[in-house]
């Protein structure tokens, strides 16, 4: 835990330092995660949103239980 504050610390000064390299790396990530979310919504609204689902609710995902896990037995496609 005090390795990480300890480089948190630095960070922060070197980014108080060096206010150009904060400021293009800022910019830098506001764009790139800009433009994952304009993709993302583009490719669910034209590809995904047509595909002919039986069940609507895609916004299922699938899980697996966690507990004991015996090598010996195989699992079950059920």
């Amino acid at each position: 835990m005090r390795d990480l504050l300890q480089d948190a610390r630095f960070a922060l000064r070197h980014f108080r330092k060096n206010k150009t390299f904060t400021e293009s790396a800022m910019t830098t990530l506001a764009l790139a995660l800009g433009a994952n979310t304009a993709i993302f919504s583009v490719v669910e609204t034209v590809l995904l949103a047509s595909l002919p689902y039986q069940y609507k609710q895609v916004d299922r995902i699938p899980a697996m239980r966690a507990g004991k896990v015996d090598p010996m037995v195989a699992l079950r496609y059920e």
